[in-house]
Order: structure tokens, then sequence, then C-alpha cells
């Protein structure tokens, strides 16, 4: 019934400008009673805070930092070791050839999973893009 992550969007009547709360609860985890009071009781509920863009493309809703990028993952790292031999590797053959499609399949990997599991919406748009190259070097 209640989405994750808990967004509302709420217009200030004084500026008219439009504002992104976040809920610090996971709003399943509330019940429909305290989730009604916090709707009547608007920016006064202590569980919201104002949210700003930023914050809300690069916060890890998790632990609340800021991810824009993280150490690479086993799938980042076959990639980048099969960019490196194939720099090594003739052009056009079988070596080359298994390099490449190991390497696609590595960046396609970690594209994938920073579009499921991405901890913000920045990490999951760069995994979109990862996803395009992966698609284009097919």
């Amino acid at each position: 019934m209640h989405g994750w992550p808990p967004i509302s969007f709420l217009i200030d009547a004084d500026s008219l400008e439009i504002h992104v709360v976040l809920l610090e609860v996971p709003a399943y985890a509330l019940r429909d009673d305290i989730l009604a009071a916090m709707a009547d009781d608007g920016w006064r509920s202590a569980n919201r805070r104002k949210v700003t863009t930023l914050d809300w493309w690069f916060r890890d809703r998790r632990t609340g930092e800021i991810v824009i990028a993280q150490f690479p993952n086993v799938a980042l790292w076959i990639f980048l070791i099969s960019v490196v031999v194939r720099a090594f590797l003739t052009d056009g053959t079988q070596p080359d050839s298994v390099a490449a499609w190991v390497g696609t399949g590595a960046i396609a990997w970690w594209a994938l999973d920073e579009v499921i599991r991405g901890v913000n919406p920045w990490r999951r748009v760069v995994g979109i893009g990862g996803c395009r190259f992966a698609i284009a070097r097919v």
C-alpha cells in the first residue's frame, strides 16, 4: 500500500516552492493511523525532513551518506582487467574476442546490479548508461 522510498512532494504556500520530503522511517513500518496523523501534521512532523534535489539524487537511502561512486566491485574489476588484457592482444584474434566477451559480460553484470540495487537514483542512472554501453559492445 505504501511505496518505497517514502517520498512526498509538498508545496510551500508562501513561496510556492516545491519540496521533496523523505520519511526517515520506512512507510511500511508505520501503521495507517500514524501515517494519517503525520499527513495532517504536514511540515511539523518529527519524522519528516526537507530533502533537496541533491539529497534525492545522491544520498544513500540506507546510510544517509552522499554516494557518487564507490570502490569497484568484482564485476567492475573483471571489466577493467579485460580492458588491460585486450591492450596487449592483437585485434581480431581468438584471445582478444574472449577478453572482449568477458569484459562485455562483466560490464553488463555491473550495470544491471546498479540498476537493480543502486543506492540512489544517480547510481541507477549510471547503471542504465552501463547497460547501453554493454549493448553497444555486442
